[in-house]
Parts: C-alpha cells; structure tokens; sequence
C-alpha cells in the first residue's frame, strides 16, 4: 500500500468553557451518595485534581490535567458546610476519606465510612479550604500539589484550597470501529485526546477498547477532540448519532448522552516498541538491518533506568520479521543490561549499530555499555575492567542455523581495550578518552573485501576533537584507524554516520543543527590501505548546501541504485534522514543524485557533497527523532524511526523509491 505524509485529525473544535466562578457551598452538597458529584480542582494550578491515585488504593493524591473518564476524581460531599464525609465514585460509598490524626503532615487515605474523618469548609474568598471538624487550622493540602499524596498543612496555604466544579449530568462516549484485521492481537491504535472546560484528557484506544465515557463538567456545551494515532493505523474519522461523519457539535447535538464512534482502518507500517512499555519504561534508538536470506531485524533500546548509558539498566531489545515487514517476532533480548550488578560493563548496553554481512547470514551488533555518561568517560592504558570512569564498547554476533531455522546470538563481549588503544600516540598517550560508535547502520563495503569478508565501517563519536571512523577486514574481530591517529574527519561532530561510494571512497556524515558536516576519505591506490581525509564541511554554511531546521539529531545515510523515471537510466542515489523541525520533529528523507568522473570515480569534496540535496517524503509530521534505514530483499526501503506519541515509540516504515522521491526514480532492478 503506498502511504502518503500523515496528519492529525481534529474534529469538534470550539472554545473551551472558562472556569466557573467560585460554586456556592449550598450547590456543593448532597444529602446521600451518589446525588452530587464534584471534582475538586487544585487552586494554585486548576491543571491538578484530587482524587483517589490508582483506582483500587486507598492513597489519595492529585493527578495532573484532570481526567475526564476518571471516577476517582468524582467526590460527594454528604453532610453540610459544617460536617460533611467525603465518599469517592471509584471506591463507592463504603469509603469515606480519613486522616489518622489532625497534626500536620498526617496522610489522607480511604477507610470504612464509618471511620472516615468529618470535614468542614472554610471559604478563602474564589476557593475553599477542606479542614478537619476537630481541628481547623490545617486543611488537605498537595503541598505543592503535583503528584503527591494529600496531607494535613496550613490551611492558610493556597496548596490547600480547592475550587469544586460539578461533574454535569451530560457524558461523551467513545467506542471504537477498525476496519480490517490489525497486525497483532491487541494493539495500541490512537491516544484519544478530549478537552472540555479548561481540562484534558486521554484515552489510550487499543484493539480490546469496547468504549470510554467521558464525565463533563456542569453546563459545558463545547468540547474538542482529537485522535493520534500509533502508527500501523489511520485514523478515518469519527461517526456519530447514526453513522455520520462528524464535522463539528453544536450545543443542540451535545445531548446527555452523546455517542461517537473513531473510526480507524490498518495500514502496513508498524508500531514496533511502544513507549511506554508494559511497565512503563521508554524505547530509544533505532537499528535495523537486512540479512541475505531477507530477514530484518529492527533493534532498540529499552531503558529501566530512562535515561542513556551511565544513569543505570537499560538494555537493547530486537524484533525479527520474516516476511518483508508483514509481520515481526516477539522481542527479545540482544544484550540484557543488569542495573546493580557488581560487573561494571553489565550494567546497561544502548546505542546499537547493526550489519548483517551481504554473503552469510551472520550479524555483528557493535554497542555501549557499562556505567558512564559518555562526557564523563576518562579511559587510559591503566584502567581496569572494573573501573567505572570507563565509556565501554561489547559486541554481540548472531548466526542463522539452517537447521534449526533460528538465530543464534553470542552473549554481549567487551571489546573496550581493542578499540581505545587504536588512539594512542606515537608516545603510547591517548588521543581519545571517551567513545561510542554512532548508532544505526554499520557500513559495509562493497568494493573492499579482505580475505573472507567485506570491510566495514564504524563511525566513532569521541569527546576528544570530534568524529573518527573505525574499520575491520575480519568482520568486527579487529579494527584499525581510517586514516591516522591525527586525523580529525569532523572536529566539531556530534553522532555520525558513514556511507560509502562505488569506487570505494568513505563519506562521513555527522550531527548538527541545521545541517550536516560532511567529509569524504579518498584512498591513494587500490589496495585501499592508505589515503586522506578533507576538510568538513557544515553544509547549512555552503551555497545551496543542505539545510533543515536548528535541530541537532541523529539521522542516516544510505547509498541506493535507482531508475530515473524521466529517461529510465540507471543512476545511484544518496538518501539522508533528519527531522525537518526546528526541533526534534517532521523526520524526512532528503535525496541526491550522484554523478562520478568518466572512469567512475569520486568527483566530490566535502563541499560540493553537500550541494544539491532535494527533500524528498516527509515521513512524519509530528515529533520526531532519530532515524535509521537498511535495503530490504522486496526492493523497499526499511525505515526505522522515533515518533510520538508516548515520548518516542520505535516506528517502522517500508518505503519505496517511488515514495521517498515523489516519483522522480524508482529502485533499480
């Protein structure tokens, strides 16, 4: 299915209420249970409501942005101004709210009606405080408010004073139509996003979703609503009433019960890790390869700690598909990351680089590991393997066994003193202290093979004067400096990429705002043993350089044989991916058709390298970051990328040419 850019869908978009003037206590109060229901918004930040923290618990806290389908921000004050009990929707009416004792700091919690605390209201002139019958001077109190538990503090602090809004008779509900079969059993599809009287709420549609009500506010008429959708599904619209497209909701169609269906329909991209995952960690960094036999494999981080390497756990996942993307594997564990644990390099592995070797089915996976944030490494010849200043590098192969018809992975190896000492000095000093090897793609050539494998290509991320990039001929057993030790490729680059053209020459590709920094190493002879870097270049700085948006974040660069629609010649292609935004947003992939000298070889220097780029698809148009892309067996382009929503889910896209170039070329055959 050919996909085109994606957008947002917002429907029923009217203003929002302002809120209401301060309730009187006589509308506040009911003579039973369930005959009034309140929210009772924070007065300090109305962005905040109590209510009971996790539905089933008895702790009561504030939660941010009022939910709208949460019973446990519905409260019903039974009694009067002067003595009332304090029962929650969510916990029924044998609950009652309660605090131990009436001294300050004491924690409001749940308990048997019964033994629930009377209450009184002390009007502070726009809001009420909530105090104790029997003793007055402390009210419950967010103490600041913003995810914490309620307690008793002074009551003349605004943390402690609360402006009710009643929960209107009128309730909004959703359900959910998805046309066709999903991908997996029980998918995320949308975060269903409501906004109606000053508040917000979200509702996380997934394939099991039968329905979600929405209470409303007392008196609102106007509401917005709107769908983002998880990739792998578009969102077509909503009906309402008896099947109708909705364009907008009057106040006359705003019923006390109103029904509305999102209506979605699956497409062939792919929510691979969903951010959060089940237990709440996020997803990072993407890699992704393709193996002779067409396997993908789509890697990332997951990350315990949520943070990069040095705060803690975090481990790298992988999802096998075996079908050109129709469908993936469970994931699974390429390097599990042990927090705690005493062996320093075990700690957490991130930032993986992937190859699959183009004439065996065999993987290398290159990544960081151990306990340092990376500007804070401080390597030398004399640290040891449990020295924790250390930014550490594993590896991890895997082979496919015929027999069996599985994978087969190594576990992760520290291989920190093969890579550092390659930057020592004639005089055995280091010239790097701290390294990671860029995430993504590991390049491998098709012109250099040595012995049984083609050479790859690291690029290398250093604290110490830049980018440098790395090669092995033995298929990452050992590897040796591109150029020399003095060589800076990149002086000022931040995470790089390295690509390589026909007659061999090495292009480097490196983060920055605005632009690339673009260098090329040319070799001397065809023994491609020797041979010499240029000046970068920061291509935003060059004449019709390329240049995107202020952003500085981690992209691709691929080297693709293409047709040229226009006239069907064969030519090559030079993709890069970056977002487009003037910050991490609108990832998109620019193109450029390259031309060689008569002999085919490089005609380019880093400057006219970084001329004449078109952008081609804009792949995502909401926040987005780092992205990644491998040549998949069916002629597409495996696009691995971060996207919202959930922070950054790990999104795969297969691409054709056609689409990435707005129909100028095609893969070649």
């Amino acid at each position: 299915m050919k996909r085109k850019t994606f957008t947002l869908t917002l429907i029923a978009m009217m203003l929002c209420l302002p809120l209401a003037a301060q309730m009187s206590s006589a509308d506040m109060f009911a003579h039973r249970y369930g005959d009034k229901w309140l929210r009772l918004r924070m007065h300090r930040d109305h962005s905040y409501t109590a209510g009971v923290a996790i539905k089933g618990q008895s702790s009561v806290g504030t939660t941010q942005v009022g939910d709208l389908t949460a019973l446990g921000e519905q409260w019903c004050l039974v009694g009067t101004p002067e003595a009332f009990k304090l029962y929650n929707r969510a916990t029924g009416k044998g609950q009652a709210l309660a605090v131990s004792e009436t001294s300050e700091g004491a924690t409001a919690t749940m308990v048997k009606a019964r033994k629930a605390t009377l209450w009184t209201l002390v009007d502070k002139g726009g809001a009420y405080a909530i105090v104790p019958v029997e003793g007055t001077r402390l009210s419950l109190n967010a103490f600041g408010g913003k995810g914490f538990d309620l307690k008793l503090y002074a009551a003349d602090d605004e943390g402690g004073w609360w402006s009710p809004e009643a929960v209107g008779r009128k309730t909004v509900t959703l359900s959910v139509k998805v046309d066709g079969k999903g991908w997996e059993p029980k998918p995320r599809i949308a975060e269903m996003n409501m906004s109606v009287g000053g508040m917000r709420s979200s509702t996380r549609i997934t394939g099991d979703l039968s329905k979600q009500t929405y209470y409303l506010p007392e008196g609102a008429t106007r509401f917005s609503l709107h769908s983002i959708t998880y990739r792998g599904y578009t969102f077509v619209g909503f009906e309402h009433g008896k099947g109708d497209l909705v364009a907008s909701i009057t106040d006359a169609e705003l019923t006390d019960k109103l029904h509305i269906k999102a209506h979605y329909a699956p497409n062939d991209w792919r929510t691979l890790y969903y951010t959060p995952d089940a237990k709440g960690f996020p997803y990072r960094i993407p890699a992704i390869a393709t193996a002779p036999n067409g396997h993908i494999f789509a890697i990332s981080d997951n990350r315990p700690c949520y943070m990069d390497i040095g705060y803690g756990e975090v481990d790298i996942k992988c999802r096998i598909s075996t079908d050109h993307g129709e469908s993936w594997s469970d994931e699974f564990f390429v390097a599990d990351g042990k927090g705690g644990d005493t062996n320093v390099m075990t700690t957490g592995f991130g930032d993986a680089a992937i190859v699959a070797d183009s004439e065996s089915n065999r993987l290398l996976v290159m990544m960081v590991c151990g306990r340092t944030v990376c500007w804070n490494g401080r390597w030398t010849p004399a640290k040891t393997a449990t020295d924790n200043a250390v930014n550490r590098v594993a590896r991890v192969y895997a082979t496919y066994n015929e027999s069996t018809r599985e994978w087969e992975w190594t576990e992760p190896v520290e291989v920190t003193n093969d890579i550092y000492p390659l930057f020592l000095d004639a005089n055995g000093q280091p010239t790097v202290s701290s390294l990671f090897i860029g995430s993504g793609k590991i390049c491998q050539s098709r012109v250099v093979k040595k012995g049984d494998y083609y050479r790859l290509y690291c690029s290398v991320w250093t604290r110490d004067g830049g980018n440098r990039v790395i090669y092995s001929d033995d298929f990452g057993g050992s590897w040796n400096v591109l150029g020399t030790v003095a060589d800076r490729p990149a002086p000022s680059g931040d995470e790089p990429k390295v690509e390589e053209l026909p007659d061999g020459t090495v292009v480097l590709s490196s983060r920055k705002g605005a632009g690339r920094y673009f260098n090329l190493f040319t070799f001397k002879d065809n023994t491609f043993t020797a041979g010499t870097w240029g000046v970068a270049a920061s291509s935003n700085d060059v004449p019709d350089g390329l240049s995107f948006g202020a952003n500085s974040t981690n992209g691709e660069i691929m080297l693709v044989r293409a047709t040229r629609k226009a006239d069907g010649a064969k030519c090559d292609l030079m993709l890069q991916s970056v977002p487009a935004g003037n910050g991490r947003r609108d990832v998109a992939i620019y193109y450029k058709e390259m031309t060689y000298n008569a002999d085919g070889t490089n005609l380019y220097t880093p400057i006219t390298f970084s001329q004449g780029w078109t952008k081609g698809m804009q792949v995502s148009d909401r926040g987005s970051a780092y992205s990644t892309m491998a040549m998949q067996k069916d002629g597409r382009v495996g696009f691995l990328y971060e996207e919202e929503p959930g922070g950054y889910c790990i999104v795969y896209a297969p691409l054709t040419i056609e689409e990435i170039t707005s129909g100028a070329y095609a893969v070649a055959p």
